[in-house]
């Protein structure tokens, strides 16, 4: 991919009124298990957004970063899974140039609440039809947003 210019399209972004991109969501939109991994395109567009960043804050005569912890999560069904990734100039710079980073690139995938809790079933649905399964989740989405606010800040002096 090295040379090309791809544009990578998430379901959802949440964008700050400074055109700057703090959240991704990415649906699990598989109709088999040959499709692609949800995952692996929901990491490269929260690597892309990181990149759109650096150019908004070049735009705005402010430096690129050096490093950013993008969120993202993806949703199957009703069901998210939340991430971070710590995107690093030495990762832009490998993708852009087609190499490897010198450094690993570390991704956390948050447990769920409700797998923790050990409500992987209720009766015989999977999404938010339980009350308490939709407790959980909406319990998971609240901590996932107040991570995304937190996570802001090095973005812009207006998160500050």
């Amino acid at each position: 991919m090295a040379g090309k210019n791809l544009i990578i399209e998430c379901d959802v972004a949440l964008i700050h009124a400074a055109y700057l991109l703090t959240c991704l969501v990415v649906e699990d939109k598989r109709l088999s298990n040959n499709a692609q991994d949800p995952e692996a395109q929901a990491i490269a567009e929260a690597i892309a957004a990181v990149q759109a960043n650096n150019r908004i804050r070049k735009n705005s005569s402010l430096p690129p970063l050096t490093e950013f912890t993008m969120p993202f999560m993806t949703m199957k069904g009703a069901e998210p899974t939340m991430y971070t990734i710590t995107v690093t100039a030495d990762l832009l710079s490998a993708i852009e140039t087609g190499s490897y980073p010198d450094e690993a690139v570390v991704v956390k995938r948050a447990m769920p609440s409700w797998k923790v809790a050990g409500q992987f079933i209720v009766g015989n649905n999977t999404g938010m039809e339980a009350l308490n399964r939709r407790r959980i989740i909406m319990g998971d989405l609240d901590a996932f947003r107040r991570l995304v606010r937190e996570l802001r800040r090095p973005l812009h002096p207006m998160f500050a």
